[in-house]
């Protein structure tokens, strides 16, 4: 078990986050965890990061963990020493796993459109992909809502780079197109597979009841996230179709 040792982040009530460096294709980046806890007191992991005993420790105090979720096909790199710091919990992760990562052994496989664990919601989003130097490769993201908090948690359908991000990361944004926009940049529009799936999706996540957004890459925005997310999926959705 790592001694990277990082603070949890208190975002709301039965809310919290992580942020843990990375690189991706050389460029350093930050991913974020978040750790819900439902109604019943038990916690819900999304996008495990590098597990350590400190973090463990302070997973430990706020509740016992329920559900770890690898929540696409990209954030499944911790997975296996996160699961194994927590056998008796439950770990979810998307189609297409079995053959990115035969080493790890899901409980449960997502396929469904969506679903309900608790006060926490989740929807998929399979028709965007990331665009790689080797070709398009699926995400199968789902989103996912904690009603309690009035917060959608997105993984890599949509960034937020701003200010309070490195200034490379700034400027890849800018030549992008992205910087300060919650959106997904030009990169995942080009790999889009289904146009008509994704603006239905992005439809029904506009629909539910959020303010706040986290995102895997980017600042957090504490408000007037539904707004942004809309703005930022106007390429896709075309006229405003909702009241933000």
């Amino acid at each position: 078990m790592s001694d990277i040792s990082h603070p949890l982040n208190p975002i709301s009530e039965n809310l919290w986050t992580i942020d843990y460096p990375l690189k991706f294709y050389g460029l350093p980046l930050t991913s974020r965890m978040t750790v819900i806890r439902l109604r019943s007191g038990q916690l819900v992991i999304i996008s495990p990061i590098q597990i350590s005993a400190n973090l463990k420790q302070q997973i430990d105090a706020i509740g016992p963990v329920k559900t770890i979720i690898a929540p696409n096909l990209y954030h499944h790199l911790f997975a296996q020493d996160f699961v194994a710091a927590y056998p008796e919990a439950e770990f979810w992760a998307v189609e297409g796993i079995e053959q990115k990562r035969p080493d790890l052994k899901p409980d449960r496989i997502l396929t469904e459109t969506h679903g309900q664990l608790e006060d926490l919601y989740y929807h998929e989003f399979k028709a965007i992909r990331i665009l790689e130097p080797r070709g398009n490769c699926d995400l199968n993201e789902y989103l996912f809502l904690h009603s309690a908090s009035r917060t959608l948690i997105v993984t890599d359908s949509a960034f937020h780079f701003d200010s309070q991000s490195s200034p490379l990361l700034q400027l890849l944004a800018r030549v992008l197109g992205i910087h300060g926009k919650l959106q997904a940049s030009i990169l995942e529009k080009l790999a889009l597979c289904d146009r008509t799936h994704a603006k239905a999706t992005m439809q029904t996540i506009l629909s539910w009841d959020f303010d706040r957004v986290i995102m895997a890459h980017g600042s957090i925005i504490e408000t007037g996230g539904k707004a942004k997310l809309q703005a930022g999926y106007e390429w896709l959705l075309g006229e405003s179709l909702i009241a933000v």
